[in-house]
């Protein structure tokens, strides 16, 4: 009887993708309830009551978040920038621009969040805000967040977003420090849940989006190609549009040449050649070390 060998179809992997997406929101979906219900309010009440002379130490811990926006920002940025002049990162500079762009997608979605369920917290720590523990207020006040400050701000936890859109990046494009990136997560739910900043079905719901953001860019970069091909194209098209400008207030009167670059239109003395000619150096430099 012959024997059929299963073949990896792009179709089946698309299936199997599929499958373990909704796998995972399925997941979130139960753990985010089972807290809501049975653990939230009882861990506010243990770390109101047994935790507080402890939170300077818990609240450093959630600033190890701190600087993850920076950097994000600063890299998909300067890789902005470089793309306006045609500079194409290379295999490592991809993949910082994709964990960049996962972080920033995930904390320009957990914002909308934010708003969409209007969620009080645990304490009161900002503009007298209603909360659970000085109040009794506990629960979801839909789109409130829109007008009721960030009193309403507490589902989903953007430090868990930030930190695991960053750490499950980390470990898919490096997978021998998935440990290690790791230890970030873990330590800013800690400072989260030790502080009272948070309902542990905050910072649950926060880890699954920040997760699946990584993952999906991740999965986008790595099928979808660099995604810089047009941009050589695309500055060119630019430096047309604002010569065409510049030639169309000549004809009214004026003097003004055609630019040589898209920075010495904005007023710069210095030449697209020498910027490209820079990042190349720089290019060189970090593939050598």
């Amino acid at each position: 009887m012959p024997h059929h060998k299963k073949t990896d179809s792009p179709t089946s992997r698309a299936q199997g993708q599929t499958r373990a997406v909704q796998a995972s929101m399925a997941t979130c979906v139960v753990l985010v309830l089972g807290a809501i219900a049975f653990v939230d309010r009882p861990v506010a009440d243990f770390a109101h009551a047994s935790l507080r002379e402890n939170e300077a130490f818990y609240a450093a811990l959630t600033h190890i978040v701190d600087p993850i926006p920076v950097y994000a920002g600063l890299a998909a940025g300067g890789y902005g920038i470089a793309a306006l002049f045609g500079v194409r990162p290379g295999p490592r500079g991809l993949i910082v621009l994709r964990i960049a762009v996962a972080i920033l997608v995930a904390i320009a979605l957990k914002e909308q969040l934010k708003f969409l369920f209007g969620r009080t917290w645990p304490e009161t720590w900002t503009g007298n805000n209603p909360s659970y523990i000085k109040d009794g207020v506990y629960g979801f006040f839909p789109l409130k967040g829109l007008g009721g400050g960030r009193g309403y701000h507490a589902f989903p936890s953007g430090h868990m977003t930030a930190v695991s859109a960053a750490a499950v990046s980390i470990a898919l494009n490096w997978p021998r420090w998935r440990w290690a990136a790791a230890v970030p997560v873990v330590l800013v739910a800690a400072g989260m849940v030790g502080a009272n900043y948070h309902w542990v079905s905050d910072l649950i719901a926060g880890t699954f989006l920040g997760a699946g953001v990584a993952v999906a860019v991740h999965r986008l970069g790595r099928n979808g190609g660099s995604g810089f091909a047009a941009l050589p194209r695309a500055r060119q098209l630019l430096q047309d549009v604002l010569s065409s400008t510049l030639a169309s207030r000549s004809r009214r009167g004026g003097t003004a040449p055609r630019p040589s670059s898209f920075l010495d239109l904005m007023g710069f003395p210095i030449s697209c050649g020498f910027w490209r000619r820079g990042w190349g150096l720089l290019a060189r430099t970090r593939r050598s070390g």
